[in-house]
């Protein structure tokens, strides 16, 4: 009787495992006003970072995540409903900001330990390159929840600035955050700015891949620094 349970136990564990080759994940993602480096890179005051966090609250954008090989991408695909912001006594048509990310992609190659984020900020196309294993993720001892049906662990950063909450019963390291020390797929995570959770999950996917090739190449580093100097000059432009 023992040696049947066991091999009960065995079975049980091997069908909760998604031996995933491909995949299509949807996530919503929302501010993480929560996170201490919410806009805080960007250098925005407190008053306006909490002005902002409060605009948007209520305000979602949907992201999909297409693996397929050790290939995958990362994209804004449009909500279900429209939306609206109030901020400033001013009122915004929430497809007004899901249009600026119109163009932006994730590229991953876990092949070529390859990361490529194409972004279309302020009119400038830019390709942000660097490897998917750029940051180190320590997994929180004794940390878990159940995310989608999937026990899932809790891991942070060395910089303690990104979280996520991945589950290796999908063991595809990939997601909207990842790096070295995640080894299943990623079904929450904050970047400091926003936060991702995953709502659907599903074992087909439709489409090819293609490593974007256009707009100016710059390190994560300098894309920082990049985005830091644009906000400053529009903060002395609007006197603030």
């Amino acid at each position: 009787m023992r040696k049947v349970l066991l091999l009960f136990v065995l079975l049980l564990g091997m069908t909760a495992t998604v031996n995933a080759q491909q995949l299509t994940v949807d996530y919503q993602a929302k501010l993480d006003s929560s996170s201490p480096t919410f806009l805080s890179e960007m250098g925005v005051p407190a008053e306006m970072r909490g002005m902002i966090a409060s605009a948007f609250k209520d305000f979602t954008m949907k992201f999909q995540l297409r693996y397929k090989d050790g290939e995958s991408s990362f994209d804004n695909i449009p909500m279900d409903k429209p939306q609206t912001i109030n901020i400033m006594g001013q009122t915004i048509d929430g497809k007004t900001i899901e249009d600026q990310y119109k163009g932006n992609s994730g590229y991953k190659n876990r092949k070529k330990n390859l990361a490529i984020q194409q972004v279309n900020f302020m009119g400038k196309k830019i390709l942000v390159k660097g490897t998917i294993d750029s940051d180190t993720f320590e997994v929180v001892n004794g940390a878990k929840k159940e995310i989608l049906g999937y026990e899932c662990k809790e891991a942070v950063s060395k910089d303690k600035k990104k979280t996520v909450w991945f589950t290796d019963y999908i063991p595809v390291a990939d997601g909207p955050v990842i790096g070295a020390g995640i080894t299943g797929l990623v079904l929450e995570a904050s970047d400091g700015n926003n936060i991702f959770t995953a709502t659907k999950i599903s074992d087909t996917v439709s489409g090819t891949f293609a490593e974007p090739t256009e707009g100016q190449v710059m390190s994560e580093q300098e894309f920082k620094d990049y985005v830091k100097k644009t906000a400053d000059m529009l903060k002395m432009g609007a006197g603030m």
